[in-house]
């Protein structure tokens, strides 16, 4: 695993909410862009208003296989905060049709380049920039990934957040086969894979 840099890896970066003019020019993604986004749906808007919950709710990542299992946990969508500094955010999020290899490309892709992680929530992500080692490009996208630090810069609420989002292997390990499956299928009431975020 490689070592967090510290400071943040650009500390001259400027980052903004959505794209100025020219950003996007010669990306083949460009025509994904959408700043309008759906809206949010009633169980997360029911998570904030609890406000945090008691970190002991939360499953801890030598528990993330558990999100796998049948029917709705204690602490499915919220977030708590930790005496350390961190959060935890929970949410449920449905994703017919999508395939665990689908969750590792879009892991590995959007960490790579800010103005596709703006495509991922356009009124909240700001700056995003890898650091893990490099790894061959033919390299399968879990591959790519596992080990490494997103640092982010978006809005958590109506708080901005600079963000260090490690990702760890115990989470991201741990997916029952009857879940991939189910994900196969579409018809999984889970994300496949637990990520913490």
């Amino acid at each position: 695993m490689t070592e967090v840099r510290e400071p943040r890896p650009d500390p001259a970066r400027r980052p903004h909410l959505g794209m100025h003019p020219g950003e996007l020019d010669g990306k083949w993604y460009a025509k994904y862009w959408n700043p309008v986004m759906a809206p949010m749906p009633e169980h997360i808007k029911e998570a904030i208003g609890l406000g945090p919950q008691p970190p002991p709710l939360c499953l801890s990542p030598d528990n993330a296989a558990t999100l796998s299992d049948a029917g709705y946990g204690e602490f499915e969508n919220g977030y708590s905060l930790f005496s350390d500094g961190s959060v935890h955010i929970a949410t449920l999020t449905r994703m017919p049709r999508v395939s665990p290899a689908m969750v590792d490309w879009w892991f590995w892709w959007q960490a790579t380049e800010t103005q596709r992680y703006k495509l991922w929530y356009p009124r909240a992500h700001l700056y995003a920039e890898w650091s893990g080692d490099t790894v061959d490009q033919s390299a399968p996208y879990r591959d790519r990934y596992i080990g490494g630090t997103s640092f982010v810069d978006e809005y958590v609420g109506s708080s901005l957040g600079e963000l260090a989002i490690p990702v760890d292997l115990r989470v991201l390990s741990r997916t029952p086969s009857r879940a991939h499956d189910s994900a196969q299928r579409g018809d999984g009431h889970r994300n496949p894979q637990p990520i913490r975020h």
